[in-house]
């Protein structure tokens, strides 16, 4: 069910990923986002995960150092959810791209409004029919507890919400990090 093609809106482009910084832990959590970026969301056990990742590696889609990172049954863990059944049951995008071009004291601690460029790619909006929502969902591998992701990730929820708002003319109606591993849904 997922939606093919591109909103005509332009603020949504073509762009390359935008890298992540850190060790260990930001490596990790990059490998489990490419993963989930190709993984098909109607697998259902350990060994047809664990054979898609391979193949991705094959495919060059997946370093062999990334694939050593994925634990096949954190993947299973997310697939199995609730909200990954309603992700299959409905239709959504993945790894939405975007593009916003705001004024700097809107982004950031400062009165200067000069404008500033921030891209961002959303790993998945669930377009809920039955339920009449769209739901922005951003994986993240963390160990932190629920109220630190929350003030961490707020802010570039905020703005992936306002790219999908003014880019699709769409409201959203939740915002999600689903924390890979915990298998936790936490509401922003």
């Amino acid at each position: 069910n997922e939606v093919e093609g591109e909103p005509s809106a332009e603020m949504f482009a073509e762009s390359p990923d935008a890298a992540w910084f850190g060790g260990e832990t930001a490596a990790r959590g990059t490998a489990y986002h490419k993963a989930l970026e190709r993984i098909d969301y109607e697998l259902s056990d350990v060994g047809s995960i664990a054979e898609a990742l391979d193949a991705m590696c094959g495919e060059g889609h997946l370093t062999l150092a990334e694939r050593k990172e994925i634990d096949p049954s954190v993947i299973l863990g997310c697939l199995s959810s609730e909200l990954m059944g309603l992700a299959r049951r409905s239709e959504h995008m993945r790894e939405k791209q975007f593009m916003l071009c705001l004024p700097a004291n809107e982004l950031l601690d400062t009165t200067a409004n000069d404008n500033v460029l921030v891209q961002g790619t959303i790993d998945l909006i669930i377009f809920d029919k039955e339920g009449g929502r769209t739901l922005l969902v951003d994986f993240k591998k963390s160990n932190s507890p629920a109220a630190a992701l929350k003030a961490r990730y707020s802010r570039q929820l905020d703005l992936y919400a306002y790219a999908i708002e003014h880019g699709m003319g769409l409201k959203v109606d939740k915002k999600l990090l689903y924390v890979l591993g915990r298998d936790e849904v936490i509401e922003m």
